[in-house]
């Protein structure tokens, strides 16, 4: 994910306003709209900036699940940028931002509500 764009338009929410092909990675830019109330399901935002270079990859968990998902494709990052989601969530989930040996470097609990 290249950017992500804040927007005040509801049913803006989660589209793609770009996507590049920069080498054989495809970079999106990604609309969000800050949700009110952490509602039954709806899109995410996850954003961290990484402390070492290397690949990274998410993970998701829901509270009913025994294996995790793999939200996103490992990806490469240098030492101060970012990695960047966002997803689409139903019910209570777990992100989980791992490097390429699999330890955990940064957790997110996204909790519904209802």
């Amino acid at each position: 994910m290249e950017e992500i764009i804040n927007t005040r338009v509801r049913s803006e929410n989660g589209l793609i306003s770009s996507a590049r092909l920069e080498g054989d990675e495809v970079r999106f830019k990604v609309l969000y709209f800050e949700p009110e109330l952490a509602v039954e399901s709806g899109y995410e935002l996850f954003s961290y900036e990484v402390g070492n270079d290397g690949n990274y990859k998410a993970v998701l968990k829901s509270s009913n699940q025994v294996e995790t998902d793999v939200l996103t494709l490992p990806i490469s990052l240098k030492d101060g940028e970012k990695f960047q989601t966002v997803f689409y969530r139903k019910g209570s989930v777990k992100l989980t931002l791992l490097d390429a040996s699999d330890s955990k470097i940064k957790s997110k609990s996204y909790e519904s509500e209802l």
